[in-house]
């Protein structure tokens, strides 16, 4: 079912941010989040969450309210990695990403020997082991969000949430986690639902695209039949040539 939102309004005191927005984000799917500055991108995903409650409408996952949800349940279903990690107290990598196994944890327990294989398979599939005893604190930007993206695959949950989560990496490190990202959705049947700036980004390892402007819907559907000319003219005010690219088998765009 994945997830759902009915009908949904939310606002910063008297500045509107979202408004009545319907739609369902199939789970399976990696789904991208596109659209100008300040149309809403990041408020959808603190909501979709579960960090925000909508001031009108629901926000369901699996027919169930994420507002009712208990965190710890819904920290098993729902992974975060945000735009800006930010840390003063100098925990190593490994430990930030042990932090994502904490929704697996009793109260008073310790990691078991699963929680410490998961850690591991994190970091190494995110290329962090080299650096894992190093305090975040000492890291680069683009290392710190690595660790971040290894803390949420470590959480092991259902669904994974990108805020521009590559916004620190260079094209490779980009690049290799998206690919990590889409094998999952591809292998594992994870769903992954990521804001993203780079449209040809999107188009490349996206299933499906949402496309929000002035805090609506301005266009949702598969990338095949969504990204067009006429839509990126009418959510960013910009011409562009819509092309397919046989070298990676995806649409891109060329702006004009």
């Amino acid at each position: 079912m994945g997830h759902e939102l009915q009908d949904i309004w939310f606002s910063y005191d008297d500045r509107s941010v979202l408004s009545g927005v319907s739609l369902e984000l199939e789970s399976g799917l990696f789904h991208g989040v596109l659209g100008p500055n300040g149309s809403g991108k990041t408020t959808l995903l603190d909501l979709i969450s579960g960090h925000l409650k909508p001031n009108k409408g629901r926000v369901l996952l699996e027919g169930q309210a994420v507002d009712k949800a208990a965190r710890k349940e819904l920290a098993r279903k729902c992974a975060l990695v945000p735009q800006d990690f930010r840390v003063n107290f100098p925990f190593t990598a490994a430990q930030v990403v042990m932090m994502g196994r904490y929704p697996h944890i009793g109260r008073f327990g310790a990691p078991s020997q699963e929680d410490w294989d998961m850690v591991e398979q994190a970091m190494e599939s995110t290329g962090i082991r080299d650096f894992a005893q190093r305090n975040v604190t000492e890291l680069s930007g683009g290392e710190r969000q690595r660790v971040v993206f290894a803390r949420a695959l470590a959480q092991n949950a259902e669904t994974l949430i990108l805020d521009e989560a590559t916004s620190n990496l260079d094209v490779r490190h980009t690049l290799a986690l998206m690919r990590l990202a889409a094998d999952k959705v591809r292998k594992a049947g994870l769903t992954v639902i990521s804001v993203m700036q780079d449209i040809n980004l999107a188009a490349r390892f996206c299933q499906s695209l949402l496309f929000l402007k002035n805090g609506r819907a301005a266009a949702h559907g598969p990338v095949d039949e969504i990204l067009t000319e006429s839509v990126i003219q009418e959510v960013f005010e910009v011409k562009s040539k819509v092309y397919f690219d046989e070298t990676i088998n995806r649409k891109q765009v060329v702006f004009l």
